[in-house]
C-alpha cells in the first residue's frame, strides 16, 4: 500500500488531470446541442414570412445544409470523444494491471 503513494505529487496532478478531462468531455456533450438548437432557432426567426435569396438560392436551403454539416460534424467529435475515453479506459485498466 505504501508504495502506491511514493509520490504524492503525481497522484495529486493524475486526479486533477482526470477532473479536468471528465470537465471537457462534459462540456462537449452539452456544447453541440446548445449551438445547433441555437442556430435552428435562429434560422427560424430569420426566415419567418420572408422569402431571402443570396446567389439564387434561398437562405432558408443554405441554413439547412449548415445545419447538416454541423450535425455530421459533431458526430464525428462524438467518435472522438468515444476513442478518447476508451483509450483512457485502457490506460487505467494497465496501470491497474501493473500494481502489486
Amino acid at each position: 500500500m505504501t508504495d502506491h503513494w511514493k509520490n504524492p505529487l503525481r497522484e495529486i496532478r493524475h486526479h486533477f488531470t482526470t477532473a479536468l478531462l471528465i470537465a471537457s468531455m462534459l462540456v462537449l456533450d452539452f456544447a453541440p446541442v446548445v449551438v445547433l438548437f441555437g442556430l435552428m432557432m435562429a434560422s427560424e426567426w430569420l426566415v419567418r414570412d420572408q422569402h431571402w435569396f443570396v446567389l439564387g438560392t434561398p437562405f432558408e436551403e443554405i441554413v439547412n445544409h449548415i445545419e447538416v454539416f454541423l450535425w455530421i460534424a459533431f458526430m464525428g467529435l462524438g467518435a472522438v470523444k468515444i476513442l478518447v475515453r476508451l483509450g483512457y479506459s485502457v490506460l487505467e485498466m494497465g496501470k491497474l494491471k501493473n500494481m502489486p
